[in-house]
């Protein structure tokens, strides 16, 4: 739903609206009425009959459905008394509303003379009820809405005690209102509801294609309550939003892909009838420098919350390459997650693990094209924290002879494959084993036969220290250097003992 909170045509989802105790049946109390009022008719022809008392009871009637007030009260603009004075009395008071535009009603401090019950209602210009609500009991707040205005004209606020009661209060009506701007991967800014109902917002420039995480923290309310945070489209659309109750949290909305550019808005409501708020940041990822396939390991920290962080590396088009995130460590012992992307911006591969200790890998995985690749880690939106980033493409440790002695093939470092190459004639026929596996997660080791072309020829799975490996025999389709690579979980080191037969 749309939002345009300059332009005074203020909406709010609907599903996101905040309401304190709405009773249901509204129009079946307001057929009630009606129905009393359908008595009290029959009554007055009855007293017709006694002479002098129809004229009061007359007068009564009149009474019970005439405003005690009939004043105004403007949108955002002071408190006034709203009070049912005589028994019986529906207390009124109208107000100027715009088609479109997001409103609440507030009525603060009730007394009731019964310390009973009374309905607040905000009716339409054409006569129906927008909103209603009813409580009992001195000293309590009645919030209405916001509620989306569907037409422009005059709106009236109507406060109806238990008939034998006299009841009153102060009157707020309120809209959103813009306090200021603020900066991404800027300073921090104070994001606070100082009235009742009334939503507040903050605007920033924004570039499509953007990746954008705002959190809320030291959330503080005076009712200890709940509080919505919104991100708003400059064409009005709610992008996305996020709700989240009690004092001291911390709520975090994205990360978003901005669609377009423009100015964004966002957006807090706090319970109708509370006030409070906190501190806002807006967050967008940035690079903290490069990292070397197969070179040394790199920090890859997120030290602003909602703010992920990137490193970049030059990559070879069919490279198999793989990413891993070692020794995760986040302030709320989260969940991280890690993506590789391609120089033209799409997503290759991505990952996620969760918990401090934790090892996230993604890949291996060959590379389309030639070119600058991106990786980019974000955390929980409300955390902080990250690891270690390795980047590893496999490596050729040595040779292995046919019918020679056992070689280690181990990998020493998380994602990279490892390899050895012998020379073989066509229509040798050969076998490939791997003994004692052991890897640092007790884990799964694939085993390749590659010919000197760069195809597979064959291939075997083990999993679980111990285990073996073994792979053919096959009869090689052509003179040349074969390769015998081994790949185990990205997240792991460790390997065996190889043969060649």
């Amino acid at each position: 739903m749309s939002r345009s909170l300059m332009s005074g045509a203020d909406t709010y989802p609907p599903a996101d609206r905040i309401r304190r105790a709405r009773p249901a049946g509204f129009g079946a109390r307001m057929t009630g009425r009606l129905a009393g009022a359908a008595t009290g008719c029959a009554a007055l022809a009855l007293l017709g009959l006694l002479p002098g008392l129809a004229s009061q009871a007359a007068a009564a009637a009149v009474t019970g459905v005439t405003a005690s007030s009939g004043g105004t009260v403007t949108i955002n603009g002071p408190a006034v008394p709203l009070r049912a004075t005589k028994k019986g009395q529906t207390a009124k008071v109208t107000f100027k509303g715009k088609f479109g535009q997001s409103v609440s009603v507030i009525l603060a401090n009730l007394t009731t003379s019964d310390n009973g019950c009374v309905t607040l209602a905000v009716i339409e210009p054409g006569g129906a009820a927008l909103d209603s609500s009813r409580q009992c009991g001195n000293g309590i707040t009645i919030g209405l809405g916001p509620d989306s205005l569907p037409v422009s004209g005059t709106y009236t606020v109507e406060l109806t005690p238990d008939t034998g009661a006299t009841a009153g209060g102060t009157l707020w009506v309120s809209a959103p209102v813009t306090i200021g701007t603020i900066k991404v991967n800027g300073s921090v800014e104070p994001m606070k509801v100082t009235r009742f109902g009334q939503g507040v917002a903050r605007t920033f420039s924004g570039k499509a294609g953007q990746s954008i995480s705002e959190f809320l923290k030291e959330v503080d309310t005076s009712d200890a309550g709940c509080v919505n945070l919104f991100l708003i489209e400059p064409g009005g659309a709610t992008l996305d939003s996020a709700r989240e109750c009690g004092n001291g949290i911390t709520i975090g909305v994205g990360p978003d892909t901005l669609p377009v550019s423009g100015t964004y808005t966002i957006l807090l409501t706090v319970d109708t009838t509370a006030k409070g708020g906190g501190v806002l940041s807006i967050s967008a990822p940035v690079t903290i420098g490069t990292i070397k396939v197969n070179g040394p390991s790199e920090p890859m920290t997120v030290t602003r919350r909602g703010q992920g962080v990137r490193r970049t590396f030059p990559g070879k088009a069919g490279q198999s390459i793989s990413v891993v995130l070692s020794q995760l460590d986040t302030s709320d012992n989260g969940c991280a997650d890690l993506f590789l992307i391609e120089p033209g911006g799409a997503t290759l591969d991505s990952g996620r693990a969760c918990g401090n200790g934790a090892i996230l890998g993604v890949g291996p995985i060959a590379l389309p094209v030639s070119g600058t690749y991106t990786v980019l880690m974000t955390v929980d939106n409300t955390a902080k924290g990250g690891g270690t980033l390795w980047v590893s493409a496999p490596v050729t440790v040595g040779t292995v002879k046919v019918n020679g002695p056992i070689e280690p093939l181990k990998v020493t470092r998380f994602g990279q494959g490892v390899a050895r190459t012998f020379t073989g004639k066509a229509g040798q026929k050969v076998s490939e084993v791997l003994s004692q596996l052991d890897t640092s997660d007790n884990g799964c080791a694939d085993l390749f036969l590659i010919e000197p072309g760069g195809a597979t020829l064959d291939s075997g799975r083990a999993c679980g220290n111990g285990a073996t490996v073994t792979v053919g025999p096959d009869t090689l389709p052509a003179k040349g250097t074969y390769t015998v690579e081994l790949i185990i979980d990205t997240t792991a080191t460790g390997g065996g003992r190889l043969k060649v037969s």
